[in-house]
């Protein structure tokens, strides 16, 4: 009142301090931990989660207000066969009516354990092309480009060396062309080399496969620095070793 200054005031509206409502997606998938809370994003009128691992146990979802008081919003929802524990899923949630939109955007995949090995491996008719332990290929402790494996091999043998992943056969060497037919100066106990690398020169199966011969022979027509050469004396089997080759009965022998 300007005549006399006087104020009068009167409450049409009590103030009320703004609450911030947060969405949680709220979970104890990992067992025996505490209860882990996700913040969720407002999205319009709905709340969404992004690339969540589902951990297959259901899902709680409150409101947090003014980082005090939880209130449940949607308790025990559990997700149905469509999602799988492990699956990676977005979360949508409609506060008015406490529905839940559950999108997987990445199945879970099992891992493959293997059974054997990942590596380099013989297979041939001897094997019925199957790789298995017993023709895993050992890297050559002389020769990192090399590997090798100790074999009883037989006349008429088919074989190429195959590379082994997770249990699939991912690259055969040689990658085109025939097999490698064993003969009867390779016939019996042997050791094969082979080369990823395909470096393994003229005298090599496709520069990546050599097999030692196996014929008994003498020393008189030898060559001088040889890597290896079988001789059988006396019914043993030895292995003499150099580094170059041997050219014996017209064949190379590494």
């Amino acid at each position: 009142n300007p005549a006399d200054g006087s104020i009068t005031v009167t409450v049409v509206g009590a103030y009320v301090e703004p609450v911030d409502v947060t969405y949680y997606l709220k979970n104890n998938w990992n067992a025996g931990a505490d209860w882990t809370w996700l913040a969720m994003t407002k999205d319009g009128e709905n709340w969404k989660l992004e690339n969540v691992v589902y951990g297959g146990t259901g899902v709680n979802f409150n409101t947090v207000e003014s980082d005090e008081n939880a209130t449940w919003v949607a308790q025990n929802a559990f997700l149905g066969d469509a999602v799988k524990a492990k699956d990676t899923v977005n979360f949508v949630l409609n506060p008015a009516d406490g529905s839940i939109t559950v999108t997987v955007v990445g199945a879970y995949v099992e891992p493959i354990t293997p059974t054997i090995e990942n590596g380099y491996y013989l297979v041939g008719s001897m094997n019925d092309w199957t790789p298995a332990a017993e023709y895993f290929l050992e890297q050559n402790p002389e020769n990192e480009a090399e590997y090798e494996l100790d074999i009883n091999l037989n006349v008429n043998d088919e074989i190429k060396v195959v590379y082994v992943e997770s249990d699939a056969i991912v690259t055969w060497y040689p990658a085109e062309g025939d097999n490698y037919v064993i003969d009867n100066h390779h016939n019996g106990e042997t050791t094969l080399y082979f080369r990823p690398d395909y470096l393994g020169g003229d005298d090599w199966f496709a520069g990546c496969i050599y097999v030692v011969p196996t014929s008994t022979v003498g020393f008189d027509n030898v060559d001088a620095d040889a890597k290896a050469i079988k001789q059988v004396i006396n019914g043993k089997l030895f292995i003499l070793r150099g580094d170059k080759t041997y050219t014996v009965d017209g064949q190379i022998v590494r």
